[in-house]
């Protein structure tokens, strides 16, 4: 469900209220899903759940496969084991085929730190 385009001038307040009402039934129903599984019923958002463990050397590239269909734009973490920092290498990043999965290259400033992130 797509919220409705409120941008005309001369919007009665009763179409205000609706286009408002329709705009948080959209956003309530946004979700990355109540698992770290990828095959959550709940789940619609364009995105990967990934969980892992970073290199126990410190500012070590290393990937994080993802199963999106094209090159994700970023990432976040949701969940670390330490405080740490993720950051991109400069390896590119790939996208998930037929045949392979895609991934994505990080590093982190501390050693054997797990992770749960989103890829996006």
């Amino acid at each position: 469900m797509r919220p409705p385009r409120s941008s005309y001038p001369n919007v009665t307040p009763r179409q205000k209220q609706y286009t408002d009402e329709q705009t948080q039934r959209t956003l309530r129903s946004i979700s990355f899903g109540s698992t770290t599984s990828n095959a959550d019923a709940d789940r619609n958002m364009d995105a990967w759940k990934a969980s892992g463990t970073a290199p126990g050397v410190a500012n070590t590239e290393f990937a994080v496969t993802h199963n999106l269909p094209r090159v994700p734009i970023g990432f976040f973490p949701i969940s670390t084991g330490a405080a740490a920092h993720f950051y991109k290498s400069t390896t590119a990043w790939t996208a998930a085929t037929n045949s392979s999965l895609g991934s994505i290259f990080l590093k982190c400033d501390q050693p054997n730190v797990t992770f749960v992130m989103v890829v996006i």
